[in-house]
Formats: structure tokens, sequence, C-alpha cells
């Protein structure tokens, strides 16, 4: 198929190419969260990662200590050990624990999980902190560059309605909230194809399903019970 070239790079070479599919969606989610633009994560940081056994928190966990962050994740008993495994320094068990009874508060927030946890996220962030998040209500910044006119204004309208309320309570806070999508980009791409090859970002499939049974496929991932991506294979 024909394709922009600016959106693609060469799949990595030391994985098999259907987990290579893993890659694009959930690195690029982590890579851009993570990055300048966002959350802009660093030496030192104390960041903390919710829905960490995920596909995009396990290659958020990653990315983040490759830039020298020290990250706290939440999990399950189940997805403890997988959080651990790709460089988790501190693993929350959302089952028994509050994120905003552990101290000291984090500096930066990258929330996979939104809905009611949200609101206690804000309460374990400092002051001055940033929650970043692709769960939560939609904020005006997060308006893609490809809705314009009188559609762009009218969304931009509506997400600062739906977001009104924890934008408040994380003013309150002295906390920014902000939500995000992904942008296609092909050199962020090449990074990450090149970090699995080098051996410092690992992909974690959960489950690979044939094309013709995708009804399952995403049955396992409405669960909610993944652990890493669920890949679903076209035929040849």
């Amino acid at each position: 198929m024909a394709i922009d070239e600016n959106l693609v790079a060469a799949a990595p070479r030391t994985v098999e190419l259907a987990d290579a599919a893993a890659l694009p969606l959930a690195g690029l989610t982590a890579q851009q969260a993570l990055g300048a633009a966002h959350l802009d994560v660093g030496p030192g940081d104390n960041l903390l990662v919710t829905g960490g056994a995920g596909g995009v928190g396990l290659l958020a966990i990653q990315l983040a200590k490759w830039h020298g962050a020290h990250v706290t994740t939440t999990a399950s008993t189940l997805g403890r050990e997988l959080v651990l495994a790709v460089g988790a320094d501190e693993v929350i068990d959302y089952h028994t624990q509050k994120i905003s009874a552990v101290s000291p508060p984090f500096d930066k927030v990258f929330d996979l999980v939104g809905g009611d946890a949200l609101g206690d996220v804000v309460s374990a962030t400092r002051r001055g902190g940033r929650v970043v998040s692709v769960t939560g209500p939609l904020t005006a910044g997060s308006v893609t560059a490809d809705i314009v006119g009188l559609r762009r204004a009218i969304v931009r309208a509506g997400a600062a309605v739906m977001s009104r309320g924890i934008r408040k309570r994380a003013a309150g806070a002295g906390v920014s909230y902000e939500h995000f999508f992904m942008a296609p980009d092909g050199a962020g791409l090449a990074e990450l194809s090149g970090l699995v090859d080098d051996g410092a970002l690992t992909l974690t499939v959960d489950s690979r399903f044939a094309f013709s049974d995708f009804r399952s496929a995403f049955a396992r991932l409405e669960s909610r019970h993944a652990k890493g991506k669920v890949v679903i294979e076209l035929p040849a």
C-alpha cells in the first residue's frame, strides 16, 4: 500500500514481525507522553505510571527508566512480577492501596486508567506537578489539528466542559492536567525500533489471535486482564 514515508520506519530486526506490530501505537503513545511536549521526563523525576501491566504501560516504564526516572506503577497481584521485570522501582496494588497514601508525592503522572482513580492520582501529585492522561476527560489542547473550523471550536468547547471537574480539582492542588492523543511519527518509531534492536526495550505480547477469531481478541482486550499487547494476525 502507498503511505507517507514520514509515518513509517523499518521494523525491529530482532523480534518476529507479528510481535513488532505491538510497538507502534503503544510505543509512540508512551514516547510522546513522556517526551518534551508533555511530561518531559528526565533524570531524578519521581514518576507514576498507572496501569503499568498493559501494552502502553510496560513500554512507558522502560522508556521512563531509560530517561533516568524513578518509576512507580499500579498493577494487580498478577501483574506485579511483570512490571518489576521491565524495570519498575515500586508497585502499588490498586486493589488494596490508595495511590495518594504513597509518599513522597509524585512529580509527574502518566495516567492510563482514568475513571474514579483520576482524582486520587491528582491528590498524589506534588504542587507544580503534571498529570498527562490518555484515558481521562478530553482537554481543549488535545483536539487534533485535523479537526478544523467550526467543528474544531465546538469540539474544543465540549472538551473544556468534559474536563472542567478534573481541571478544577487539579488547579486547586496546584497540578496541571492534560489529555493527549498520539500522533503518527516515523522518526519516533525509528528510535523505538532501534531501542528494541539494542535490547533497551522489550515488547510484551499477551496473546495472538487469527483474524478470523478477532472477536476473541477484543474480548481479551476488553477483559482488562491482558498483560502487554493483544495481536491480531492477518492472513498472508
